[in-house]
C-alpha cells in the first residue's frame, strides 16, 4: 500500500492524453482525501453533539453525519474500482491482487486505500 501514490502518478502519466481517464484518476485522489476528511469531521462532530444535543436531536445529527460519510464512502469505492480497472488496462497494478480481493469482500478496507493516497 505504501506505493499507491507513486502508482497513481504512474497511471496519471499513462492516461495523460485522454482527458476523461485523466479526470477519473484525479477524481479518485480527491475522493480519497474527501473521505478521510469526512470520517475525521464526523468523529469530531459526534463528540461535540454528544455534549450539546439531547435525545432525538442528537440521533438526527448522527444520522445526517453518517449519511454524508456513507455517500463519500460510496464515491470512494466507485473511484477506486474504476482506477483499479484503468490500471489493469495499462498494465499498472494499482493494488495487489490479494488486496483487490479483500476490497471486494470488505468495504472498510477502502479506508486503508484512501489513507495511503491522502497521507
Amino acid at each position: 500500500m505504501e506505493s499507491v501514490k507513486s502508482t497513481l502518478s504512474e497511471l496519471l502519466e499513462a492516461v495523460k492524453n485522454d482527458e476523461d481517464m485523466f479526470d477519473l484518476v484525479q477524481r479518485c485522489s480527491l475522493n480519497c482525501s474527501e473521505y478521510i476528511l469526512s470520517v475525521d469531521q464526523m468523529a469530531h462532530a459526534i463528540e461535540v453533539a454528544r455534549f450539546r444535543l439531547d435525545g432525538e436531536e442528537y440521533r438526527e445529527t448522527v444520522t445526517r453525519l453518517d449519511r454524508a460519510r456513507r455517500c463519500a464512502h460510496d464515491a470512494l469505492m466507485s473511484s477506486v474500482n474504476v482506477v483499479i480497472r484503468l490500471g489493469k488496462m495499462f498494465n499498472i497494478p494499482v493494488v495487489s491482487q490479494e488486496f483487490e480481493a479483500v476490497l471486494a469482500s470488505n468495504r472498510e478496507k477502502y479506508y486503508d486505500f484512501a489513507k495511503a493516497v491522502a497521507s
